[in-house]
Parts: structure tokens; C-alpha cells; sequence
């Protein structure tokens, strides 16, 4: 004899109901997973803030020279210029175009001086759905100063294409600054930013 023959009528029908609580709990949490994926994706693909890159295809004006002729006191100074290439890539699919903030400034540091720095014009757009544009600006600066030590590091960084720089997105937004950071590398792929 099966057990299920023995059990009294009460037993079947409690065994029953878990069954059907148990498919209606089951059939509730694939629901709710459905729900989160669904509103995570659309959040992720709709309201996605876009990407910003940098890259530094070429840079000169990294030797440095005496502040005042013949004097071997004199601090060394800098004339640096940093050819750049910006990038914003919309990671929204059906929003209006992604564009960078008209006030947008861009600061080229190393080793926390800052030694050139640009406006980026107006008008760096990317259409939605994946799309990217690029701008390209020089960043300029005049007589910056940096310790021998400094100096040294940033000509054997240079020399051996090892130079990083950090890349800084400056923008106000509201009432604060929103700030990008990129590292990148002379003549390397661009880089990507970070908040």
C-alpha cells in the first residue's frame, strides 16, 4: 500500500495547500527578480550618465629652463603644452544628446601641480545610443615651478614614455564642482574618467 493511500484526508489536504503556497511564493519572488532586473536595466540603459575619456596625443615644453639668465639659484620653470583629445560617449538610448558643460575646464596635473589647463568650447555633444564625440584642445602653461626632484622625475618619466598625468574635468554643477579625473599617458589610448 502507498502511504499516500493511508494518510488521513486532512493530511492530503494540508500537503495540497503547502504545495500551492509553495508555487504561488515560488511564482511571487520570479515575479519580484523580473521586476528588479527589468527596472535596473531600463535605469542603466536610460539613465546612464555618459562616459568622458582623455587622451594626450603629444606634449611639449616638458624641458625646463632658468627663471633668469645666469643665475644658478633661479627656479627652473616650465612652458608645458599638452595637445588633448576629448571625449564624451552617451550611454543613454533615447534621451536627448549627451553634452559637455559649456564651463567646462580642463587641468593637466603631475604629481599635484597643475601644469597646464584649457576651456573646452562649447557644443561637445554625442547623439544617443552609444555615440561619441571628440574634441581636440591645447592646454597651455606658462612658468610653472617644480622642485629639482619633481623636475628630475618628470624628465625620466618622459623619457621613458612612463609620464602619468592626471586629466581633470572641471565643471560647476549647482553649488559644487563636479569633478572627472582621467590618468593618461603621452601618445597611449585615451583614458578613461572617473567621478
Amino acid at each position: 500500500m502507498g502511504a499516500t493511500g493511508n494518510e488521513p484526508p486532512s493530511r492530503r489536504h494540508e500537503d495540497a495547500a503547502d504545495r500551492r503556497l509553495n508555487a504561488v511564493l515560488c511564482c511571487m519572488m520570479l515575479t519580484m527578480i523580473v521586476f528588479v532586473v527589468v527596472i535596473f536595466t531600463y535605469i542603466w540603459w536610460e539613465g546612464s550618465p555618459p562616459a568622458y575619456s582623455v587622451a594626450i596625443p603629444s606634449a611639449s615644453g616638458l624641458d625646463y629652463r632658468r627663471s633668469a639668465a645666469g643665475q644658478s639659484s633661479a627656479r627652473p620653470l616650465l612652458d608645458p603644452l599638452f595637445n588633448l583629445t576629448v571625449r564624451i560617449t552617451s550611454r543613454s538610448s533615447s534621451k536627448g544628446p549627451a553634452c559637455m558643460n559649456p564651463t567646462t575646464s580642463v587641468r593637466v596635473r603631475y604629481m599635484g601641480v597643475q601644469l597646464a589647463a584649457v576651456s573646452v568650447p562649447p557644443g561637445l555633444c554625442a547623439a544617443p545610443r552609444r555615440r561619441s564625440e571628440e574634441l581636440r584642445v591645447v592646454a597651455r602653461g606658462q612658468d610653472v615651478a617644480m622642485s629639482p626632484f619633481l623636475l628630475d622625475t618628470l624628465a625620466r618619466d618622459v623619457g621613458s614614455g612612463n609620464a602619468l598625468f592626471k586629466v581633470v574635468l572641471m565643471s560647476p554643477d549647482g553649488d559644487h564642482w563636479d569633478a572627472r579625473t582621467c590618468m593618461a599617458r603621452i601618445g597611449k589610448p585615451a583614458a578613461e574618467c572617473s567621478c
